[in-house]
């Protein structure tokens, strides 16, 4: 995986290409949510997406770890170093599932403009958690982006759409993108913090902890949920699966 990334990123055709995915899989999250929407209601459990997405994402970084496995130090596995992937792995998966719900509070763009507001808050929290300075560009920037978002909030403000075609948020919708943004941040931050105290360790190794929470947060948010005769997969649509094909790429 590392000499592909860095192959990738030597030849600007490739690094080009990966950006228009990464891209169009970020634009598509809410817009294919919406579309999975049977009779305007999502009929599917927002955690047995997640946790299919979780048990996609540990199955590909256990593939890598496997191809890495001569570089494995066993004594690097330490239960601290483990267990301190669980929190951001909560957040994650409060986070995720966050996600598929404030799809009821707002538009799809509305929701891809305010979930840029994560980038302020993981800036925030990376200069309080890891005591980075920010430039004066940088903080102006956030700036911008913080405008940008309560201008496009007041604009599209509404108790309830006229229609599945119309921009709007509701004051539901902006309080749950409050708290996605802080989640996200903090997690992304933590990782962060946790790969910089053991920069020894194979990524693939962190991220193999990380996914293993995942699964089992999302399986207990899962099973707390279903009714015993339900499926995992019920609900699913064609952009239900999109969705898992668009977002595995996330790792």
């Amino acid at each position: 995986m590392a000499k592909f990334m860095k192959s990738a990123f030597q030849n600007p055709l490739s690094f080009y290409g990966i950006l228009l995915i990464e891209v169009l899989a970020y634009s598509s999250y809410g817009v294919f949510i919406n579309l999975s929407r049977v009779n305007g209601i999502i009929m599917y459990k927002s955690s047995s997406l997640v946790l299919l997405l979780e048990i996609i994402k540990f199955t590909i970084s256990f593939m890598i770890l496997w191809s890495e496995k001569n570089k494995l130090n066993y004594k690097q596995i330490k239960f601290r170093s483990v267990i301190s992937f669980s929190l951001p792995a909560l957040c994650y998966g409060i986070n995720n599932n966050l996600a598929v719900y404030m799809q009821d509070y707002m538009d799809p763009s509305t929701f891809q403009v305010l979930c840029n507001l994560k980038i302020v808050s993981t800036a925030v929290l990376y200069r309080l958690i890891m005591n980075r300075k920010l430039k004066f560009v940088q903080w102006l920037s956030l700036t911008l982006m913080t405008l940008a978002g309560m201008l496009n909030s007041y604009i599209g403000m509404k108790d309830k759409p006229q229609s599945l075609n119309d921009v709007y948020l509701t004051p539901v919708g902006l309080s749950l993108t409050l708290v996605y943004c802080f989640l996200s941040g903090l997690a992304g931050v933590y990782t962060e913090y946790i790969l910089k105290k053991e920069p020894m360790t194979l990524l693939s190794l962190q991220n193999c902890y990380l996914y293993i929470f995942g699964i089992l947060f999302n399986f207990t948010f899962w099973y707390s949920q279903t009714a015993e005769d339900e499926s995992l997969l019920q609900g699913f649509t064609l952009y239900t699966w999109l969705i898992l094909l668009t977002q595995t790429e996330k790792i």
